[in-house]
C-alpha cells in the first residue's frame, strides 16, 4: 500500500491540504520521524498518552508515555462531510466483506449498512427475550450472563446480575462482610436470629460466627454440620426463613436504590457509535480512500477523534517532542542536547570523593530539565546543590 501513496503523492493526486488542527501521537517508543507505515493521530493528548502508557502495559515494556505534537500536510476524508461521504460510496462495491472481531472470522456487510457505521450511526434492536421478559423472569445479558428482572417499564428492563446478587446473599450468613462486595448492602437481621437462637440452646454467651453460620446453614436446609437440627422446632425454623426471605427482598431493594442495576432497552432507535474505527480497517475501504486522493482518514475510537495518516514519513512534522511527558523539547537536536546535558552532570557527579554516598541527595531528571532550559550549565546545578547540602 505506501508504493501506491508514494506513487499518488509523486503524481500529484493526493492533494496536500493543512489540517487545521495540532495532533498527538503516544507511544512508549523515542524517535525523531515517523516510519513509512499507517500511523494513528489524535486530537486529545490524554487520549494519546492513554494509549502509550496501554501499549507499554500490553508490551510489558514499563515505559514512561512519550507525546509528539504534529502538524499533518495531506487532506483526510471525513464521512461526516456528505460531499466527502458520497465519493466514498461512490468506490465502494455493493457489499463489504469485513473483519470486526479478534477472530478470522469475516461478515459480509451491504454497502449501504456500512456507510451508516462509517458516519457513526446504528440502528439498537432489543432482543426479544428482554422485551418479553417480566419482573422474576431470568434472562442473559449481551455476554451471557444470568439476570434477574426486577423492575419493568414502556422503555427498560431493570435487572439484577444474578451471581452478584448471590454474593450479596452469601453474605447474609456471615457476621461480617467480604470487603470487595461492600458493606451498604449489609443486613444482619438473620445472623443476629441465629446467633441468639444457638446461645439460648447451648446455654452459652458467646458462640463463634462459624457455629452460627453453621445454624443458618442448617435451618435452610442444609448439611448439619453440629447436629443441631433436631433441637430446633419447625416453627422456629419457619420463622427464621420469613427472616430470611426479607433480608433478599431487601438486599433487591438496596441494589435498585443505589443503582446497581443493568438498565437494558427494549425500544428500537438510532445510536451513535463510538466506536468506528473497525469498519474502516480493512482493505477495501482504504483502498478506496486512496483512490480518492486522500491521506488518510478521521475515525472514532472511545468517542475520541482517530486521525489515520498512510504515509507519516512523508506527510507529518513533529513540532514537539516529550519524552517523556511533561519533558517538551521543540526539535530532536534539543532533545539530544538534553542527553548530553545530562551525561555532562553524571560525569561532573563523579569528581566528587566519595560522590556515591550523596548522588541520590543531588539533582532529579527535572532539575536537570528546569536547569537545561533556563540556560544553567550541569556545574551550575550541581554546585547550588552542593551549597544547599552544606
Amino acid at each position: 500500500m505506501r508504493f501506491l501513496i508514494k506513487k499518488l503523492l509523486r503524481e500529484g493526486l493526493i492533494n496536500e491540504v493543512i489540517l487545521n488542527k495540532t495532533l498527538y501521537h503516544g507511544s512508549p517508543y523515542v524517535f525523531e520521524k515517523f516510519k513509512d507505515k499507517m500511523t494513528f493521530f489524535t486530537d486529545e493528548a490524554e487520549f494519546a498518552i492513554d494509549y502509550s502508557e496501554q501499549k507499554s502495559f500490553e508490551g510489558a515494556m514499563d515505559r514512561e508515555p512519550n507525546l509528539y505534537t504534529v502538524k499533518v500536510n495531506t487532506n483526510i476524508l471525513d464521512t461526516t462531510n456528505a460531499e466527502e461521504l458520497e465519493k466514498l460510496v461512490s468506490k465502494l462495491p455493493d457489499n463489504i466483506e469485513l473483519y470486526l472481531t479478534n477472530f478470522p472470522i469475516s461478515s459480509n456487510i451491504p454497502k449501504d449498512k456500512l456507510i451508516r457505521f462509517l458516519q457513526g450511526k446504528d440502528d439498537y434492536v432489543p432482543n426479544e427475550e428482554h422485551v418479553n421478559a417480566n419482573v422474576g423472569d431470568e434472562v442473559k445479558d449481551y455476554d451471557g450472563d444470568l439476570m434477574t428482572v426486577v423492575k419493568k417499564d414502556d422503555k427498560y428492563i431493570y435487572c439484577i446480575l444474578n451471581r452478584r446478587y448471590n454474593i450479596y446473599v452469601d453474605n447474609l450468613k456471615k457476621e461480617k462482610w467480604d470487603v470487595n462486595v461492600g458493606f451498604k448492602y449489609y443486613i444482619d437481621k438473620p445472623f443476629k436470629f441465629a446467633e441468639e437462637l444457638i446461645k439460648s440452646l447451648t446455654n452459652k454467651t458467646y458462640v463463634s460466627p462459624n457455629y452460627v453460620s453453621a445454624t443458618i446453614i442448617t435451618m435452610l436446609g442444609g448439611t448439619d454440620i453440629f447436629g443441631i437440627k433436631n433441637e430446633i422446632k419447625p416453627e422456629t425454623i419457619k420463622q427464621f426463613k420469613q427472616i430470611w426471605d426479607k433480608a433478599k427482598d431487601d438486599i433487591i431493594q438496596k441494589m435498585i436504590a443505589e443503582n446497581d442495576v443493568k438498565k437494558i432497552k427494549i425500544f428500537e432507535e438510532e445510536v451513535e457509535l463510538t466506536d468506528t474505527w473497525r469498519f474502516f480497517e480493512n482493505d477495501t475501504v482504504i483502498n478506496a480512500i486512496i483512490d480518492l486522493g486522500y491521506g488518510g482518514y478521521v475515525a472514532k475510537e472511545d468517542n475520541y477523534n482517530t486521525y489515520a495518516i498512510f504515509n507519516p514519513a512523508e506527510t507529518v512534522e513533529i513540532i514537539e517532542y516529550q519524552i517523556p511527558n511533561g519533558y517538551k523539547f521543540n526539535s530532536w537536536e534539543e532533545y539530544l542536547g538534553f542527553r548530553k546535558y545530562s551525561k555532562q552532570y553524571n560525569e561532573e557527579i563523579k569528581k566528587i570523593p566519595n560522590w556515591e554516598k550523596i548522588a541520590w541527595k543531588l539533582a532529579s531528571r527535572f532539575d536537570l530539565y528546569r536547569g537545561f532550559k533556563n540556560g544553567e550549565s550541569p556545574k551550575q546545578i550541581l554546585d547550588n546543590l552542593l551549597k544547599e547540602l552544606n
